[in-house]
């Protein structure tokens, strides 16, 4: 684990599939008291560009994710969103 300073992701990150392609990485935290999925920042690979098929694929799991971590709302803290977690979206912050 890199110390804070030199990490460029967050300290948990996930690594995303799509296909068969490595397109995406997320760091998220479940806070499993208060029932809320926060996802702390994602990051697209270069040359990514996420169709509407993926972002609908890619809320799909997130969600089942967040509820497998015992989550039933997600908040994206820099785009200022929170939902209930059957009505979230995950775009390009780009």
């Amino acid at each position: 684990m890199s110390p804070e300073k030199k990490r460029v992701y967050g300290y948990y990150t996930l690594s995303v599939l799509y296909g068969d392609k490595f397109v995406m990485r997320f760091d998220a935290k479940a806070h499993r008291k208060t029932g809320v999925f926060t996802v702390n920042g994602y990051w697209y690979e270069k040359g990514f560009k996420p169709s509407q098929a993926f972002s609908n694929a890619f809320n799909k799991k997130l969600e089942g994710f967040a509820k497998f971590c015992g989550c039933h709302t997600v908040e994206i803290p820099n785009t200022k969103f929170q939902a209930p977690i059957s009505n979230f979206p995950i775009t390009n912050n780009e």
